[in-house]
Formats: C-alpha cells, sequence, structure tokens
C-alpha cells in the first residue's frame, strides 16, 4: 500500500514537527526518556519507505529513508548521551534529508 502524501515533502515534515512537539512535552512533563518518540516516528518512517521502495525506486524516497536512518541513529546518540545537543537536530536532519529529496525529484524531472 503506497500513500502519496507520505512522498511528499508536507506531511513527512507535519508528522516530524508533531513528533518533536510531543518529544518536547513529554521530557518537560513526565521523564527524560520521551526520545523514544522520536525514534519510534522515524523507524516507522523507515520502514514504510523502505515496504514502498520494494515496489516502486524512487531517489527522494531513498534520501527520506537515509534521512530517517541518520536521524534515528542521532536519536539513539541523543538517548545513550554520547550525542546530546538538544532534541531538535535530529528533527531538522531528516526535514533536511525529506526536502533534499524532493529537490532530487525535481531535478530528475526537469532533465527527464
Amino acid at each position: 500500500m503506497r500513500i502519496e502524501r507520505l512522498h511528499g515533502w508536507v506531511l513527512p515534515v507535519v508528522l516530524a514537527v508533531v513528533a518533536a512537539d510531543v518529544n518536547f512535552f513529554l521530557d518537560a512533563a513526565i521523564s527524560d526518556r520521551a526520545d523514544v518518540v522520536g525514534v519510534i516516528f522515524f523507524v516507522l518512517f523507515g520502514l514504510y519507505g523502505l515496504q514502498s521502495l520494494r515496489t516502486r525506486r524512487d531517489p527522494a524516497t531513498m534520501v527520506s529513508v537515509l534521512g530517517a536512518l541518520v536521524a534515528t541513529v542521532l536519536m539513539l546518540l541523543r538517548e545513550t548521551e554520547v550525542w546530546d545537543h538538544g532534541y531538535i537536530p535530529p528533527y531538522l536532519v531528516f526535514i533536511g534529508f525529506v526536502i533534499a529529496g524532493q529537490g532530487l525529484r525535481r531535478l530528475g524531472r526537469a532533465a527527464a
């Protein structure tokens, strides 16, 4: 099953912002283990992207999946306190990869 809106840039960015907000509010209200929200979001997005790549090769999706992987690693490094520069950088990295993937898609269409 392919959810077309997840292959654009708007819905992934909005979902990342919502996950970051939930992460922030849980961190402020409950515990320091709220980064699990980001890890779950990035893993689910990455798994969906990998499943989608099985049926259709799309460079933008490949870049987005790579962004989800990098963001997951950054969140896990933050959780283990190896690399802790706040909870926002992993989300920004993910958003950057999503937007870069869309730019790559547009370049491919312009070249064709």
